[in-house]
């Protein structure tokens, strides 16, 4: 009989190798069954490089000997095969949220992004005793994002431009700043139409720099791609969260989510992906969520299946284009709490997020499962997701970006 093959989640290599309780010793047991040959185990290529990245603390190089120390051990066990479609056959996902409820998210999430940093060199001097042979890289910076502001009125609603600035060029106003850094993410409804606009806004950097008397390095950081939809699984995955069931609060939590929301406005817009492009389901959602008072989403959102979006970036998008994909999203912080917030991150270790990580787990397994017992179902996933990427997959990454942490 053939030994059976598990693939090992990555927060379970990390329980194991950074002896996490109280998960540790449930993951040594596991390790040992495979040391002793009672199942192969075995984790993808892609775990590898966020095992490398979680483990040195986001990529630390002070780290990374120990980090490649534990790794090479682990290899002595563990199988690592290279993710593809001979391998994958689809992939089901969750992202967490609380904003827009639990539900399935399909095209929710969708925006690509293009991340570039860059750095504005120019030539110190004493700004009040010899301006005239100063070059300021911050003025560079800040005519950058004028020009970027004024692209902002002659670009398609479904753009986004954002940036931040990393580096000012120092604390002292007495001095010209020689060095000065942005790091700007360009946003668009597709792959395509990202990087259109991101050679608008390199065009400006340009000027940026011809107006100053600079010069400027762009280093490309990252970039997502579109997700692409699987009306197929979508409808699967919502049937196995109706079964689920989305996750209760007891009385604690929905005072301390209570306590969250009230920090934030009332919200005016009804909650969902659905409910923005389908009256019925934003009639149903507003009786739901009792008019958004609620202080959290404790039902699941009505299915949407369709071409609407939400906002958002993720990498899920690159998968999508790569195999048949859906993904669902389970409420854990309060209603009408934006994302990126203190508020979420309150709640990032508190027992709603531990039984929001449950539930998600339950509903992709009992997805999993119906895969398995349906065959003809994965095969309509699969024709689907043939039909729906035949116009071919647009990679965001340029081909001489090299990875870099910020």
């Amino acid at each position: 009989m053939a030994q059976a093959k598990l693939l090992l989640d990555t927060n379970v290599v990390v329980d194991y190798l950074n002896e996490c309780e109280p998960f540790y010793e449930k993951a040594r047991l596991l390790m040992i069954g495979g040391r002793v040959g009672e199942f192969e185990l075995w984790i993808s290529s892609s775990q590898v490089t966020d095992l490398v990245y979680i483990l040195s603390n986001g990529g630390r190089t002070s780290e990374m000997d120990a980090v490649m120390g534990q790794l090479r051990g682990l290899r002595t066990f563990v199988n690592v095969f290279a993710a593809s479609e001979r391998e994958v056959d689809l992939m089901l996902a969750n992202h967490y949220g609380g904003n827009w409820g639990s539900e399935v998210t399909g095209k929710a999430i969708v925006w690509p992004t293009h991340d570039n940093w860059l750095t504005f060199k120019g030539r110190t001097a004493h700004a009040s005793s010899a301006p005239e042979q100063g070059r300021s890289a911050l003025d560079a910076v800040e005519l950058m994002n004028v020009g970027v502001q004024f692209l902002r009125e002659h670009m398609t609603e479904d753009c986004r431009i954002h940036y931040a600035i990393t580096d000012a060029g120092g604390v002292s106003p007495n001095v010209v700043q020689a060095e000065s850094a942005v790091l700007y993410m360009v946003r668009a409804n597709k792959v395509a139409d990202s990087v259109k606009l991101q050679v608008r806004v390199d065009d400006i950097a340009k000027g940026a720099a011809l107006m100053t008397g600079t010069s400027y390095d762009r280093v490309f950081i990252d970039g997502t791609a579109e997700l692409l939809p699987n009306y197929t699984l979508e409808k699967l995955m919502h049937g196995c969260f109706e079964e689920v069931g989305v996750p209760k609060c007891t009385a604690e939590e929905l005072e301390y989510a209570a306590a969250l929301k009230a920090t934030y406005s009332p919200e005016r817009d009804v909650p969902g992906i659905g409910a923005k492009f389908d009256a019925g389901i934003a009639k149903q959602v507003k009786a739901l969520s009792e008019n958004m008072t609620k202080p959290v989403y404790d039902f699941l959102m009505p299915q949407y299946s369709g071409e609407g979006f939400r906002p958002g970036s993720t990498d899920v998008g690159d998968v999508s284009w790569q195999t048949p994909t859906a993904q669902i999203e389970v409420a854990v912080w309060p209603a009408g709490v934006p994302r990126h917030s203190w508020q979420v991150v309150a709640c990032g270790k508190s027992s709603m997020a531990h039984k929001a990580m449950l539930c998600a787990g339950k509903v992709i397994a009992s997805a999993a499962i119906e895969l398995l017992e349906q065959p003809a179902l994965l095969e309509k996933a699969k024709s689907e997701f043939k039909e729906r990427s035949a116009s071919g997959y647009v990679c965001p990454i340029e081909p001489d970006a090299v990875p870099i942490a910020l």
